[in-house]
């Protein structure tokens, strides 16, 4: 009952209600058998002669009951069903996102390159690929804040949580990528968003740490995304990790890790001497640590996912958010009827009203 009445206790008035109706017809009925009359013998012969008129007679009495039924459901507050999502406060997200030199890498086959090559295209490397699919999370987003770390010799922060998510995805879209050319003061040539001499896994742990911890939301969590193994930095990853672990209940934060690329298929963008953009093997295999973000994951109650191309990223990505979103199921949202019973009442009042004093005066 109470999934479709706010407040069913209302409908208990139906009682009263309808146990006076019952024994006044009843007891209008024993009247007019016990104490019959000349006139009212003739009106009720003519009543059932004329089936209508009876009727037009006991037509108030019948919407004055109608009526106070109507207004009785109205108050009871009926409801019906809408399905949606259910709304609720978000979840706190802030995406730890990797931006050292060796996010230029491309993981594919010398043939795969060679196929955007030959179309005039640049085939993507791992920040793009984080970055877009970062755009595609944003845009599915309606009501978790975001904030995103960017770190590579250092770490610091871009953007605060929010739900400003068009600016977010602006920002995102204005990352710069070191890559590599420095001038001659040592600073990135290419007008980078962080120098990417680094790979600063703890310092952008804590940075979204201190974020977070002073939100309120469903649940708070840590999304690292890197390609390699912490170098610089001045925290270490383990140290931030067990702190996390050890907060209490209701502050506890979730690091999800993913270690994106495959120094098997790792190919680095040159610029050859006829001016063409080459992919070659770095001479040394770029040093990941799975262990590192594996045993993050497990001390902080989050995930690992290890991803050596862009499908996997995908799949890792798409796992994520089944993982984040797996409460937010589609559900059952109230929206309510009072107004329908409410106005129905109300009219039936009024027709009584005109009956009585319009149209039954004409029929005494």
């Amino acid at each position: 009952m109470t999934e479709l009445f706010q407040q069913p206790w209302a409908l208990l008035l139906l009682i009263p209600v309808w146990g006076v109706a019952i024994v006044s017809f009843r007891r209008t009925a024993k009247v007019a058998r016990a104490y019959p009359t000349a006139r009212m013998d003739l009106a009720i012969r003519v009543l059932k002669q004329q089936p209508l008129l009876n009727l037009l007679h006991r037509a108030p009495a019948l919407l004055r009951i109608v009526a106070l039924t109507a207004l009785i459901v109205a108050l009871a507050r009926p409801v019906g069903e809408d399905q949606s999502t259910l709304s609720g406060e978000g979840i706190n997200i802030v995406f730890a996102l990797d931006m050292s030199r060796s996010m230029n890498a491309v993981d594919m086959t010398p043939d795969e390159i060679e196929v955007y090559l030959d179309r005039d295209e640049i085939p993507p490397n791992r920040f793009e690929i984080a970055r877009d699919v970062l755009l595609d999370f944003v845009r599915a987003r309606k009501e978790d804040r975001i904030g995103l770390t960017v770190f590579g010799q250092e770490a610091f922060l871009k953007f605060p949580l929010t739900l400003d998510y068009p600016s977010v995805i602006e920002s995102l879209k204005g990352l710069v990528l070191d890559d590599g050319s420095d001038d001659r003061t040592g600073r990135c040539a290419n007008g980078c968003t962080i120098g990417g001499g680094g790979t600063a896994i703890g310092d952008a742990l804590a940075r979204g740490y201190r974020r977070l911890r002073r939100s309120t939301g469903r649940s708070r969590v840590i999304v690292l995304i890197t390609d390699g193994k912490n170098e610089g930095g001045r925290i270490e990853p383990d140290t931030i990790a067990n702190e996390l672990a050890n907060l209490p209940d209701g502050e506890r934060i979730q690091v999800y890790t993913i270690l994106v690329g495959d120094p098997s298929l790792t190919h680095l963008p040159q610029t050859s001497l006829g001016g063409r953009r080459v992919y070659v093997k770095p001479p040394n295999i770029i040093a990941t640590d799975p262990e590192l973000l594996e045993r993050i994951a497990e001390i902080t109650d989050g995930e690992f996912w290890e991803t050596p191309d862009s499908s996997s990223f995908r799949k890792a990505f798409s796992d994520l958010e089944q993982t984040l979103f797996k409460d937010e199921l589609p559900g059952v949202r109230h929206k309510e009827f009072f107004h329908f019973p409410l106005f129905l009442g109300l009219i039936l009042l009024l027709l009584e009203v005109f009956l009585n004093t319009v149209v039954l005066r004409r029929f005494p």
